[in-house]
């Protein structure tokens, strides 16, 4: 099983607006792969989708409740340094070395460059590629 953790731009990106994002939660509603989260993650999901979809005013709740019940929740490590340029993105790797996940998901540009030993931090796109390729693969 392929483990995941999902940046907040990427659920954002499928809650309000599909495309690949949605179709990448609708493979973890599948069990096609897992996602993780720790707390503090699922408090930034809460966060954003709240201020965004009162901006936008459309109704986010069903959908992140849906993400939220499909992730597996795990308590986040404390890193001994801050990793990221950003430091807020420190999060997701955090829970990628506490849940062994293999692949961190994101369009974070300062993400992106992280290098993390034993997780990729890729884009859902090339994610998406890769795991197309495993699959007709097998």
């Amino acid at each position: 099983m392929i483990k995941t953790v999902i940046d907040t731009n990427v659920v954002v990106s499928a809650i309000f607006w599909g495309g690949l994002p949605r179709k990448l939660l609708k493979l973890v509603h599948d069990g096609v792969i897992q996602q993780y989260a720790t707390p503090e993650i699922i408090d930034e999901y809460e966060e954003i989708c709240l201020r965004i979809g009162s901006r936008l005013n459309v109704e986010y709740r069903p959908s992140l409740d849906l993400i939220i019940r499909n992730l597996f929740l795990v308590s986040s490590i404390e890193l001994k340094q801050q990793i990221c340029e950003d430091p807020d993105d420190d999060i997701f790797i955090a829970c990628a070395l506490s849940s062994s996940a293999s692949h961190i998901l994101s369009g974070d540009k300062l993400l992106l460059k992280v290098v993390l030993p034993g997780a990729e931090i890729v884009t859902v796109g090339e994610f998406m590629k890769s795991l197309e390729a495993l699959l007709q693969g097998s």
